[in-house]
This record gives C-alpha cells, sequence and structure tokens, in this order.
C-alpha cells in the first residue's frame, strides 16, 4: 500500500473511532410508545388540482410567449422547450418570444428603468408599464408564465404575489 493510502486509511480509522465513541448514549426508558423528541413540522395547507383532461393544442401561426423570472429566461440560451414544442406541432408554423427577466415579478418589478424617462424620473409602476408594453407588442396566442422565484425572494406577502400574478394574466 501506498504511503498517502496508509496515511488517509489511518486517519479514516481515527475518525470514525472518535465518532463512534462520542456517540451520545441514550437512557432507556419504560415506555410502552416510541418518544418524539421533537413535535411534527405543520404540513403546509396545498390546494389539490386534478390533472386536466384537456390538452393544449397550438394552432398554425401561434405566437408563444415566454414570460416569467431568471428561469424563463435562462431558455432564451437553452432553446429546449421550444424546440419540444415544434417538434411535437410539425407542420405548424409557431412564433416564439421570450421576455424573461431576471429577478421580475409579476408586476413587472425588474423592468424599472426602461421607460423614457431615466435616472428614477419614472412613476412608481413604471415595470408594470413597460411589461404591458412588452406583451402588446408581441400580441400573444399562447402564453407561458414562469414567475416565482424572484417573488419568493423579494420579501412581498403571497398575497400580493396572488394579486400581481391575476393581474397579469
Amino acid at each position: 500500500m501506498k504511503p498517502s493510502r496508509s496515511i488517509l486509511f489511518a486517519c479514516a480509522i481515527a475518525v470514525t473511532g472518535q465518532v463512534l465513541g462520542q456517540a451520545p448514549q441514550l437512557k432507556k426508558q419504560n415506555v410502552s410508545k416510541p418518544v418524539r423528541l421533537t413535535a411534527p413540522a405543520p404540513k403546509p395547507a396545498l390546494k389539490v388540482f386534478r390533472p386536466k383532461s384537456e390538452k393544449l393544442v397550438f394552432i398554425d401561426g401561434d405566437r408563444v410567449m415566454l414570460i416569467g423570472d431568471g428561469l424563463i429566461e435562462q431558455m432564451q440560451k437553452h432553446g429546449y422547450l421550444e424546440s419540444r414544442l415544434t417538434a411535437g406541432n410539425s407542420g405548424k408554423k409557431l412564433h416564439f418570444r421570450n421576455i424573461g427577466w431576471s429577478g421580475d415579478t409579476p408586476a413587472g418589478i425588474a423592468r424599472d428603468g426602461l421607460g423614457t424617462l431615466q435616472a428614477g424620473h419614472e412613476s412608481a409602476n413604471e415595470g408594470w408599464i413597460q411589461l404591458k408594453k412588452q406583451i402588446a407588442g408581441i400580441k400573444p396566442t399562447v402564453a407561458v408564465i414562469g414567475y416565482g422565484m424572484a417573488s419568493s425572494l423579494d420579501g412581498s406577502s403571497l398575497d400580493k404575489f396572488k394579486s400581481d400574478y391575476l393581474r397579469l394574466v
């Protein structure tokens, strides 16, 4: 055995011995049922959605808009979803526009500063105004919406996210 392997092997045995030797010893209790040491974590209230029986059917000439935060923006580089949708709808001419923006929310927060008035002179909802302009320019017939990552980190509430999302839809 090589000297370096011998040293590593000896260290591994020593560390294992230390870990096993320092393991806490639990006292035996006269309890018929197992004892729970911590309270179970509360389960989040999830809404159950039944699978839709309808399939999304594309029509020749559909304008598919991909909109969302960083995950959607990264699709600009890889185009996997566009390739799959195009291959699955052969014979149909589909047009894709990806307007994903890292750090964006359904209210268009990351799009602030895109207006004609620069240096902080935009209105408070400038991001929303710019988002609406971009969508109006595309005139989508199908939208793939992927928001949530940036919204989960911006400190706003779930109710705010829902209302902004519904306004966008």
